[in-house]
């Protein structure tokens, strides 16, 4: 771990005000994204975010300053947008639906389908900083190489590589769950 991790989780478990805040505002974005993903609704994302950060902090004594603070952040997340998920599935049906074989199947589905675009979502962030911009330009706000190019101020041959570099990335660290995934749905039929 580098340095300023270290005194950032140092400092945030010493209810440092600065480190919270900086915690906040560096991973607000990124959480917001994933509720997002999860729930479609941007009013209960906002909830779950402030959620994972409330959880956060009152488990702050249990971080160790030798480990990275964000997949610990993150797993809190994933498993508060899950816990939203199967809250709401269960509010909306009733006992005999929640145990007939089709809801556990759609039920299922929708968590690994969930888990996965978590997952992707997780690898996004993993990318190095111009390639995670690039790639989201391209994906997630639907640019085009040659726009890319021009906000960025770079060329279009620049845009090219570095979509090549964070594809490759991503299929490298999605091949292990893709394959457990196949598997696990195979053995529905």
């Amino acid at each position: 771990m580098n340095l300023p991790d270290y005194y950032l989780i140092l400092n945030f478990k010493n209810n440092d005000r600065q480190a919270n805040e900086f915690i906040f505002r560096t991973y607000y974005k990124e959480l917001f994204y994933i509720a997002i993903k999860y729930l479609g609704n941007p009013d209960e994302a906002k909830d779950l975010v402030q959620s994972s950060f409330v959880k956060l902090w009152e488990n702050r004594e249990h971080l160790q300053e030798d480990k990275p603070l964000k997949p610990y952040l993150l797993t809190i997340h994933k498993n508060n947008c899950l816990d939203s998920i199967k809250r709401k599935k269960l509010n909306t049906q009733t006992l005999s639906e929640t145990i007939s074989a089709t809801d556990k199947y759609s039920l299922e589905e929708q968590l690994i389908s969930n888990e996965l675009e978590y997952k992707i979502i997780e690898s996004v962030s993993l990318l190095p900083p111009k390639c995670k911009t690039i790639f989201e330009m391209s994906r997630y706000e639907g640019l085009k190489n040659v726009e890319i190019a021009e906000k960025l101020n770079i060329s279009i041959k620049t845009v090219e590589n570095q979509m090549t570099i964070a594809l490759e990335k991503l299929r490298k660290s999605l091949i292990d769950y893709l394959i457990i995934s196949l598997l696990f749905i195979t053995n529905f039929f």
